[in-house]
């Protein structure tokens, strides 16, 4: 792109100074992605299970299960980590949490941060977004889900048939007054 449209874009607020100066390099090799902007190496196991809900060493395997590629290219072009794209969107899916609430911790606007959380999702999505289609699947027959109501109430469940969680969120539904 044009260093002079680059400059235009960045002085109308289109793109923040992360994305100029990224764009502005001449070359992959300059770019130098890290793996994420969150310095996973320094931070401590009680920190990543908090902030990620899961310890570092579930992130790499996440990324290769997920297949998330080592470099990922965003819709405007940019060019992050496959790792980064992962912790935005495992931060974000955090409770409780906004994207203003980790513009600290990943060192982005919440633009920056929007794009990447979106680009995970639908990248999650159109990988294995078939698997919701039915619940018809080898590992969801009678003896399993009996044996995931068992470990849940094994963890204090009161209801001995809860087999999942739709997500960690607790919204009140009704209340009294």
């Amino acid at each position: 792109m044009d260093h002079e449209m680059l400059l235009t874009a960045y002085g109308l607020g289109i793109i923040d100074e992360e994305e100029l100066i990224i764009c502005t390099a001449s070359s992959a090799e300059e770019r130098n992605l890290p793996r994420t902007t969150v310095d996973l190496d320094n931070m401590t196991l009680k920190q990543c299970r908090e902030n990620f809900r899961f310890e570092m060493d579930d992130l790499e395997r996440l990324c290769t299960v997920l297949r998330i590629p080592d470099t990922v290219t965003l819709g405007n072009g940019i060019k992050c980590s496959g790792m980064e794209i992962l912790c935005v969107v495992l931060r974000r899916l955090a409770y409780p949490s906004r994207l203003c609430d980790i513009e600290e911790l990943h060192g982005k606007e919440e633009t920056a941060l929007s794009r990447r959380f979106n680009y995970g999702i639908q990248y999650m999505h159109d990988q294995f977004g078939h698997l919701l289609d039915t619940l018809d699947h080898p590992w969801m027959d009678n003896n399993k889900l009996r044996e995931c109501a068992q470990v849940i109430q094994e963890k204090g469940a009161p209801y001995d048939k809860c087999i999942g969680f739709i997500d960690g969120t607790l919204c009140a539904v009704a209340g009294t007054a």
